[in-house]
């Protein structure tokens, strides 16, 4: 999912072209629910979902409340001691 939502907007529009109709699909992961959010909130719609089928796996529970961090998962940092040999 793009992070501007006119981006994708725009990308989804081609399956409208010369008055055709069509169906976008789009596959989003946890760190892109936020970002899908944005799009919602372009279109003033709120886009149909459905979870995939069982047989490819879990689907993630839909969340939009919060960003995903950028950490990805990973333990925050510690700050590091220092070990006494400063530059004078």
């Amino acid at each position: 999912v793009p992070r501007d939502a006119e981006d994708y907007v725009h990308r989804i529009g081609r399956t409208a072209r010369a008055a055709a109709s069509g169906v976008a699909i789009t596959l989003i992961n946890p760190d892109d629910m936020y970002h899908f959010s944005g799009i919602e909130n372009l279109i003033e719609k709120e886009i149909f979902k459905i979870n995939v089928p069982a047989e490819l796996g879990e689907s993630p529970k839909w969340e939009v409340n919060k960003r995903r961090s950028n950490n990805r998962g990973r333990p925050k940092s510690k700050p590091r001691k220092h070990s006494g040999n400063k530059r004078r």
